[in-house]
This record gives C-alpha cells, sequence and structure tokens, in this order.
C-alpha cells in the first residue's frame, strides 16, 4: 500500500487491478507522461511505465517540469 499514493498522483483515478492480457490498441505508437520535478517517487513510477511500454513498442515520453510550468497547465500532455 505504500506506493499507492504515489501511483495516484500520477494517474489520477488510479487503481490496482490485475494484468489482463489484451491487444494494444490500433496506431497507439507513443505517450507523453508529464509532472512536477519535485516528485522523485513520480520519476520512479514513470521510468517503469516506461519499461512496460516500451515492450510493447510505446515510447513514453516523460516530462519534468517545474512548479510554474505546471501551475500554468500549457504544456502538451497525455
Amino acid at each position: 500500500q505504500q506506493l499507492w499514493f504515489p501511483a495516484y498522483g500520477l494517474l489520477p483515478r488510479w487503481h490496482h487491478a490485475r494484468t489482463i492480457k489484451s491487444e494494444k490498441p490500433a496506431g497507439l505508437e507513443s505517450l507523453t507522461l508529464t509532472f512536477y520535478q519535485d516528485h522523485s517517487e513520480h520519476r520512479v513510477i514513470a521510468g517503469i511505465m516506461q519499461q512496460i511500454l516500451a515492450s510493447h513498442q510505446v515510447t513514453l515520453e516523460i516530462k519534468e517540469i517545474s512548479y510554474d510550468q505546471w501551475h500554468e497547465g500549457e504544456i502538451e500532455s497525455d
């Protein structure tokens, strides 16, 4: 349970569920994940997500941004 909050903070409405085999959606080649740079736990979780997605031929671009950039809300991300 200790890592539930960081995952929830990185991906709102996150919940842990059993892995179910499914096909990758057609055309899904890349995603962009953006988070506030002072959350080191998000960096770790994002790195794990990047490895998992790469194993499915999906590139995860990770953007760590400043508080001011986050607050302005103008950064493009998925």
